[in-house]
């Protein structure tokens, strides 16, 4: 059974916010209802919970057509992969190419996030979608889950940070782990390695995976999250 450790997020300290997006040529077509389905990832490959990976690519596929910029935008990677990837399409199929060498048993987790919206009319994904996957012959187990409580927290990012030595800065070192808020401010991490973890919930406005003081929203817990033997359940404060 995986280990777990939820974690609850009381609020971000609201601002207000004016948040523009456009792409020019794509509107409804005229007549009939609305479409107001979210779009949502039906298949993927490989499959979650996949060990001994060896392939350079990943594949998402959509149930309908959807905005590609989003798309690129809201896929994230945990760990990072440092030469990044190459985005290809076939219909509603997206692949991503590996620009490097996947690392030998290591969990990889792959978080697609709620900023991608379909091609007509916008709609967004109401949560993110994560799967796991290893090169190696187990795939770590841990997650970690919880709630951000905000007037509008779909789009808020938590990023989780290994703890090597000492407090981890977010507005210097980039996340170990990603993953994105939904509409009902609930939030999993998966794939996490044996550890001591920092997290925070922070409105990621430039999307520099970095905490930008004066600019972005920040949400603290103020003890750390620690698998091991046992399941460590800490107390949440917030800025």
């Amino acid at each position: 059974m995986a280990k777990k450790s939820k974690l609850i997020f009381y609020g971000l300290c609201l601002l207000n916010l004016i948040l523009l997006a456009g792409c020019a040529n794509q509107g409804a077509p005229g007549g009939g209802e609305i479409d107001r389905i979210p779009p949502q990832i039906i298949e993927t490959v490989p499959r979650n919970g996949t060990t001994e990976y060896d392939k350079d690519y990943i594949e998402l596929k959509f149930s309908k057509w959807v905005d590609k910029r989003s798309v690129q935008e809201s896929i994230f990677i945990s760990p990072f992969i440092e030469k990044g990837t190459k985005f290809e399409w076939s219909g509603k199929t997206l692949r991503i190419n590996f620009k490097d060498t996947l690392k030998h048993n290591t969990t990889y987790t792959i978080t697609a996030g709620t900023d991608i919206k379909d091609l007509n009319n916008g709609n967004k994904m109401t949560e993110a979608l994560n799967f796991a996957f290893s090169t190696g012959k187990k795939i770590d187990i841990n997650k970690i889950s919880g709630r951000v409580y905000d007037q509008n927290p779909e789009g808020v990012m938590i990023y989780a940070y290994q703890k090597n030595d000492g407090d981890v800065d977010p507005s210097k070192r980039k996340p170990d782990y990603i993953s994105q808020i939904g509409k009902n401010g609930k939030y999993l991490l998966l794939g996490l390695a044996d550890g001591d973890y920092n997290v925070f919930a922070i409105r990621d406005k430039v999307k520099d995976l970095k905490y930008q003081k004066n600019e972005d929203e920040i949400g603290v817990q103020f003890k750390d999250l620690s698998f091991k033997a046992i399941t460590y359940q800490p107390t949440i404060s917030y800025k």
